[in-house]
Order: C-alpha cells, then structure tokens, then sequence
C-alpha cells in the first residue's frame, strides 16, 4: 500500500543515526542537511568528523561528511571505507556539534 499524505506528514524529519551503507562503504544517515550543519563537526563513535564538499577536498584516507544527492548527511572515506574504518554499524549514533 503506498504511503498518503498523512503518512508522510507524521514520518520523522532526522532520524540520527547510520541507515545504509553503500558499495564502497560510505554510510548514509538519516539525517537531512540543513544550513545549519555548515561548518560544524559530525560526531561519530567518539570520532570528530569535518565537513567536505567533495573526496578531492580531504587528503587520501581521511574521513568526513558531505551533503549527498538525495539531500542527507553522507560520511565517506576519500579512497577508503567508513564503515570500516570508522566502526560504523547500521544504527550507530550521529550528532553535530559547533567548532
């Protein structure tokens, strides 16, 4: 059955916390990107994570955090895994904090 209106009116704006993973091991939140963000640092696993516009913008297995195409926080590796390096597992935690 297709969601209505109302189903998408009650569903959660964030949900902050991993919920995918892709191929290459860049791991998906649930959280969607805001002006907000801009400039602040992601906070994973105890890890501080900075913001990026694209993996040319980190140096060779760094990690950080971008807005990807479909509008949420995506945290990446440049030529690495995050899920792996990072000890991401679906569902760990996210938050943002003020540099």
């Amino acid at each position: 059955m297709p969601f209505t209106r109302q189903d998408l009116n009650e569903w959660l704006l964030d949900l902050p916390e991993v919920i995918y993973f892709d191929y290459y091991g860049n791991a998906m939140t649930g959280l969607r990107y805001q002006d907000q963000f801009a400039g602040r640092i992601l906070r994973v696993n105890d890890r501080v994570i900075r913001q990026a516009d694209t993996f040319n913008g980190v140096e060779e297995h760094q990690a950080f955090w971008y807005k990807n195409s479909s509008g949420l926080i995506e945290i990446a590796v440049n030529k690495g895994n995050a899920g792996q390096q990072l000890d991401l597992e679906l569902g760990t935690e996210v938050s943002f904090k003020l540099i």
